[in-house]
């Protein structure tokens, strides 16, 4: 009986060492399937050598406190594969740290949100390691250091004999990040501080019109009213003030990360190319600057007023080339470390305030852009003005909806901020010719396509966001309004909007921008457009801006083309019902062959063929 419960004992610490020993495999498959091992077979060497060190691992007695350190390092980088796994369907990997370090505006409130249950997770699953290395090295079998030393030998060859670093089991990805993290820091192309040059263009209006942009922030199209109606419960205050307004209800991003889709907006140029050559592209307040009307050759002062952080651009000579240049900062009056923890202070509000008390000193005709940020996760919300209910700022899956409606309260919240904004723009008119443009940066995602916020895919709720035009006082030529209000149901894009800007200023045709309207990705909505356009390359990952999964396709008329890394091809989907279309289909046939230009690999690191 004694020496049979002791077999039964060796069994179990035996069943404890191999357990701790194939854990970081058994993950592997659990998150990823076979599907990478049938791809590339030199990744079961990998996970071999996985094991054998995880082997030698669990054959050492460790003391109390170093054994406790392994338990809770374990648990840890496994309850946070896991996590962001489930929210970006991407195992943690050196693209997804540099991800999340470049764009923690938008990964901190999510982290936040999820440490309380993340922590209990990990305190849960550090015991259970805890436990296991405890056992394994009780059922140990390697009991001498040369031993130990032979099966981590084996392990390091295997693991030198298989496949890529960054392919392989979880120790081993953030083993190879550690490697890149010593690499020494890539030189950029351009620093961005050179100030962009235009050449004066010439308008052929008689007067400039005044323009206000306005760019919000995570507001997709589902969940606002681009055009006018009266019982709009979201976005009432400015449906009221523009009920002329010229919706524009097939508005696309480019991207779905700030970083990317703003540099999209003020450049009309796709993101894809050398960084270099995009940060030095003119944006609108470089052609706004350059512009001249009259005889006395009257140039618009060109103004960014913004509730967000001055991080969101990569030039950093916009502060001295524009007329009037505030951000977050301005308004706070300090520093911001973590700009996702002011959205609280309520910077739209700040913004509003600064607006309606400093308008009246503008000169005259003027370029203003205002850039909101209170929609953004955590988002802002006024407790006692809150139309959507229940609501709750948690971020989990079983909270999908009241999340969802704390988003659309903090709407209801900026629509307030923003109305004051456009009244006190539209009292300063007087008979001066006016444009008003508003979109928003990008859209907002809550589980549709297993995926919270944004960033992870180019899907509609994404990328299709809300759009419209007002325009007053002549601002526009009777053909022009006709052709712009074509356009209400058409797929229109963020490209489309600095050409028709510069259109509305009368400078598209200008001589000085013979070089720059053929790198503009768009084409003017106040002119005749053909039934289908040319397909455009649409990513979240550029030399700009670092993605944490890859993510890229092609937008076209009638069809978009979304792949990520567990695709192997495009898949098509139908722009105005968001269903998936048939692989025969000739127009995705076609999309694909174009893609070809811009992406010479899938997501997925295949030829795209």
């Amino acid at each position: 009986m004694q020496k049979s419960r002791y077999i039964s004992s060796r069994i179990g610490l035996h069943i404890a060492l191999l357990a701790f020993a194939v854990q970081w495999v058994l993950l592997d498959l659990a998150l990823r399937g076979l599907s990478p091992y049938r791809k590339d077979p030199r990744l079961l060497l990998t996970a071999i050598a996985s094991v054998l060190s995880s082997f030698v691992v669990g054959n050492i007695f460790w003391r109390p406190v170093v054994r406790a350190a392994l338990a809770g390092g374990v648990a840890s980088l496994t309850v946070i594969d896991v996590v962001v796994y489930r929210h970006y369907h991407v195992p943690l990997d050196e693209q997804v740290i540099e991800t999340a370090l470049f764009a923690w505006s938008d990964v901190k409130p999510v982290a936040i949100a999820m440490l309380p249950g993340a922590a209990l997770t990990i305190a849960v699953a550090g015991a259970l390691e805890y436990g296991l290395l405890t056992f394994a090295a009780r059922g140990a079998v390697l009991h001498r250091t040369r031993a130990r030393a032979v099966v981590f030998a084996a392990g390091v060859l295997a693991l030198l004999a298989g496949g890529e670093l960054r392919d392989g089991t979880l120790e081993v990805r953030l083993a190879h990040a550690a490697t890149l993290a010593w690499e020494p820091a890539r030189a950029p192309e351009a620093s961005g501080g050179a100030e962009v040059h235009v050449v004066p263009l010439a308008s052929r209006r008689a007067r400039l019109p005044n323009v206000l942009f306005v760019l919000t922030e995570s507001v997709r199209a589902d969940d606002y009213c681009s055009g006018y109606d009266p019982a709009c419960k979201i976005a009432p205050r400015v449906a009221s003030l523009l009920p002329k307004r010229v919706p524009l209800r097939g508005m696309r991003s480019v991207a779905s990360y700030t970083a990317v889709s703003v540099s999209a907006l003020l450049t009309g140029r796709s993101q894809l190319g050398p960084r270099g050559e995009i940060l030095a592209a003119p944006t609108w307040f470089d052609f706004a600057r350059a512009t001249r009307a009259g005889e006395r050759s009257v140039a618009p002062s060109v103004i960014y007023w913004s509730a967000q952080s001055e991080r969101v651009f990569e030039r950093k000579d916009l502060r001295s080339a524009l007329d009037s240049f505030v951000t977050m900062e301005t308004l706070l009056g300090h520093a911001v470390g973590d700009e996702d923890k002011m959205i609280d202070r309520g910077v739209d509000r700040l913004l509003a305030e600064h607006v309606v008390r400093n308008f009246s000193a503008l000169k005259a005709p003027y370029f203003v852009t205002l850039h909101f940020g209170g929609t953004h996760a955590p988002y802002f919300v006024d407790p006692q003005k809150t139309p959507f209910v229940p609501w709750e700022r948690t971020v989990a899956w079983s909270h999908m909806s009241p999340l969802h409606n704390a988003y659309r309260n903090s709407i209801y919240e900026q629509d307030e901020s923003i109305a004051k904004c456009i009244s006190r723009f539209l009292e300063a008119q007087g008979d001066s010719p006016w444009i008003i443009v508003f979109t928003s940066d990008h859209g907002e995602e809550f589980g549709e396509h297993h995926a919270i916020h944004h960033g992870q895919n180019l899907y509609d709720e994404q990328t299709h966001v809300p759009g419209f035009i007002a325009y007053g006082n002549g601002a526009l030529e009777p053909e022009e309004e006709a052709q712009l209000r074509a356009r209400e149901d058409d797929m229109v894009t963020h490209l489309d909007l600095l050409p028709t800007i510069l259109d509305g200023y009368g400078v598209l045709d200008a001589m000085g921008m013979e070089p720059h309207r053929a790198r503009f990705a768009g084409r003017s909505l106040l002119r005749a457009m053909p039934a289908e356009r040319e397909p455009l390359p649409v990513t979240n990952c550029t030399e700009m801006f670092p993605c944490p999964l890859s993510t890229w396709g092609m937008l076209g008329t009638e069809r978009l083309l979304v792949a990520q890394p567990w695709d192997s091809g495009f898949h098509c989907m139908h722009v105005q019902t968001g269903l998936e279309v048939a692989a025969g289909d000739g127009v995705c046939r076609k999309m694909v062959e174009a893609s070809r230009a811009y992406f010479p690999e899938l997501p997925n690191r295949t030829p795209n063929r």
